[in-house]
Formats: structure tokens, C-alpha cells, sequence
């Protein structure tokens, strides 16, 4: 069921981009995202997402975003598909726990444009997607612990229930270059927010690089945030195409977010379900490392949020994983 529905939401939403040739112009670039708290030896709460996306860039501007430099800005179109899951601190007890977050998990594809320039990006994106058992993420954590971790997960049956999804997002960024003597370093602030039937919320955020030949994009993101595909070229229109045979790069990055509904934690909207009560403020602070090589890209961030509920008892974390190949 779950693969019918997004081959069809594809098929929809690429039809108008492949149906007249002048519209796609070029496949830009093929991202990858892990994350996982494992890279912290925990598996509790956020415990896993992956995203696999494309982004091609147009050939013509279908509109102008708000804010959007109209005479600079180059568009993009983004296709994602995506997995987060959820679960409880005690993973392997079959028991309902009502202080702690629910069984969740969150699978859906995404479909945004993007316009940048050289110092702006601005992206409004959709996604569609499924909550609970159909989105199989009791499946691929079962199958991660009985054959490579090797302890049994016992809880899957408290997940929330299947509920169809719906979110809008759109972010404003600016990328500002610092003057550094010894390195290139580059500083991104970005306001925006969701608003959806899964998640609706207002956030902040800031993105500092500093490094050797440090990549000419608007950075790397959180799988968990709408509207934020990664590596976003900041390049105006008409402008040659630069791109080093390498880099590497120190990154920082902090976002803080003002929580309106989180479905993974307040439970279903028409059904009974687990649910703990969200905090209104929610911040998280990473750090990490990336570089490049020709055509392909790596980094590792390691991030630390609050507390997401008043049941939590302390800061949680994960690790991004991002490969890239740039076309």
C-alpha cells in the first residue's frame, strides 16, 4: 500500500516538470542522510531517520517565492522520500508507558522549490506521508536489533495508528561571507516555519563554516526539519558554476523552535493513543566536520537537543550522516 501511494505521489508531481522538455534542465545533485543516535550509544526517543532526495535545477522560474532575489535567484526543485522513527527509553518492554514519548513512525515524500542566489535562499516545500504501522518503521528497527544489534524490541504494538499526513514549510536564509586571514568562512541565519497536520511550529536557526575551499551552498540539515534539503547551490543566475577539487570544514550549527503540535508526542488527532505533553521551546546545538573530493561529498555532525517533553529526563542526541554526489 505504502509504496503505491508514494509511486503515485511521484508519478503526480513530476508529470508537469518532464511533460514539457524546456522545463528540467539538469540533475544538480543526489543526497543522502542518516541519522541515528546510536552514534551516542542510546536508542531512545528520535532514534532514526533516513532521507534520500534529488534536486534538479529549472530552467524557468514557475514563480517567485517571497523574498526571493527576482532578478538573481536560480530555481530548484527537490524530490525526497523519508523515515523517521520514534520510540520509548525502554524499548524492549511490551507494557504501555504513558511517561514516556510513543512508538511513532513517520514516512512521507517531499516536493519543494527553492530559489537562491548568492547571499539568499528561500524554499517553500510539501510533504505527504503516513504516521504509524504503515510507514513500517517497526519493521526495520525489529530487523536492526534481532540481526545486527542483537537485543529484542517489544513495544511496537503501543505505536500510534496509522493517520495520513500533511505539512507546509517555508524558510528564509542569508548567507553572509566573514572575513577570516587564514580561511574561507561562511555564516547562514534562517527564519521560518511549519504548518501541518503532524507538525506546526516557528524556528530559528544558525549555520557557521569555516574552512579550506568551504562549499558555495546553504549547508547541511536536520532530516526532521521540513523545508531544509541540504547543499542548496548559493549562486546567482548567469554565473559560472565553481566548484574545488576539494574542501574540508569545521561546521557549528544551533536552531531554536517554538513548538505549536508535534503529533509524535500529543498522539493521534481522531484516534486514542499514547501521548506525553510537548515543551513549547525546543533547542539543539551540533557540530561536526565535512569535506569534498571532485564530485562527491561527506560530513558527520553530532547534535544535542532539549527536553521535547516534560517527561524527558535530560538532553538527547544523535548523529547526521550526509554523502552527497554533485552532477
Amino acid at each position: 500500500m505504502i509504496q503505491r501511494f508514494f509511486l503515485l505521489l511521484f508519478s503526480l508531481f513530476l508529470y508537469p516538470l518532464i511533460a514539457e522538455e524546456r522545463q528540467v534542465l539538469e540533475l544538480e545533485r543526489f543526497n543522502f542522510v542518516f541519522e541515528n543516535d546510536t552514534f551516542v550509544r542510546t536508542d531512545r526517543w528520535y532514534t532514526a531517520g533516513i532521507d534520500l532526495s534529488t534536486l534538479f535545477k529549472l530552467n524557468n522560474d514557475p514563480f517567485y517565492l517571497p523574498f526571493a532575489d527576482r532578478g538573481t535567484s536560480v530555481s530548484y526543485f527537490a524530490l525526497a522520500i523519508t523515515l523517521e522513527m520514534y520510540s520509548p527509553e525502554e524499548f524492549n518492554n511490551p507494557e504501555p508507558q504513558y511517561d514516556d514519548r510513543p512508538y511513532a513512525g513517520w514516512a512521507y515524500a517531499s516536493f519543494a522549490l527553492h530559489q537562491s542566489s548568492a547571499e539568499r535562499l528561500d524554499s517553500l516545500e510539501l510533504q505527504l506521508g503516513l504516521v504509524g504501522p504503515s510507514a513500517k518503521a517497526e519493521e526495520i528497527q525489529r530487523f536492526t536489533h534481532d540481526y545486527i544489534l542483537g537485543d529484542a524490541v517489544d513495544g511496537w504494538q503501543n505505536q500510534l495508528h496509522d493517520e495520513f499526513g500533511i505539512n507546509l514549510a517555508y524558510h528564509h536564509h542569508e548567507r553572509y561571507l566573514v572575513d577570516t586571514k587564514q580561511y574561507e568562512a561562511v555564516l547562514i541565519p534562517r527564519i521560518g516555519g511549519v504548518l501541518g497536520t503532524v507538525r506546526t511550529e516557528f524556528d530559528l536557526g544558525l549555520l557557521y563554516r569555516i574552512g579550506i575551499h568551504v562549499p558555495r551552498d546553504f549547508g547541511q540539515n536536520f532530516v526532521m526539519m521540513p523545508g531544509l534539503d541540504s547543499g542548496i547551490p548559493a549562486l546567482d543566475k548567469n554565473k559560472e558554476k565553481y566548484r574545488a577539487a576539494f574542501s574540508y570544514y569545521l561546521q557549528l550549527q544551533s536552531d531554536l523552535r517554538f513548538i505549536g503540535k508535534d503529533l509524535f508526542l500529543e498522539g493521534n488527532t481522531n484516534k486514542s493513543s499514547l501521548s506525553v505533553e510537548p515543551y513549547p521551546l525546543v533547542g539543539r546545538v551540533g557540530g561536526g566536520v565535512g569535506g569534498s573530493y571532485e564530485n562527491y561529498t561527506l560530513s558527520l555532525v553530532y547534535t544535542a537537543e532539549s527536553r521535547s517533553f516534560t517527561q524527558q529526563p535530560h538532553l538527547h542526541g544523535y548523529a547526521s550522516l550526509l554523502f552527497s554526489y554533485l552532477y
